[in-house]
């Protein structure tokens, strides 16, 4: 998935409208995939070779599905503390994560190697 469309769609839901933000919300979606990697969860696109894709820009592609999106965007409103209710977030985002690392479908197997 483009990082571009993943970032727009979060700014979207905080209802962002301007790019003051940019960086820190890419940074954040970078730190929301990478917690649900370290949780089990293969938010990655993999290679020919079973390796985490990159592309143009050097960013790790994040797959294209509705329930990673979801979890990642729940980690930047839980970071951010959107509408002053981190708690609230946190909450959403580790439920998310949880189940999404007990899905066959979601697991990191041996292939996806960074």
């Amino acid at each position: 998935m483009i990082m571009n469309e993943l970032l727009e769609q979060i700014k979207n839901s905080m209802r962002i409208r301007h790019t003051a933000l940019d960086s820190q919300l890419l940074t954040d979606i970078d730190s929301g995939a990478l917690e649900l990697y370290r949780a089990g969860v293969l938010p990655y696109v993999l290679d020919e070779d079973g390796e985490i894709a990159v592309d143009d820009d050097g960013n790790r592609e994040i797959r294209e599905d509705a329930l990673l999106r979801k979890a990642i965007e729940f980690y930047c409103k839980m970071v951010e503390s959107y509408q002053d209710d981190a708690p609230r977030w946190t909450t959403a985002f580790e439920k998310l994560r949880n189940a999404l690392s007990l899905s066959g479908d979601y697991r990191i197997t041996e292939n996806a190697n960074e």
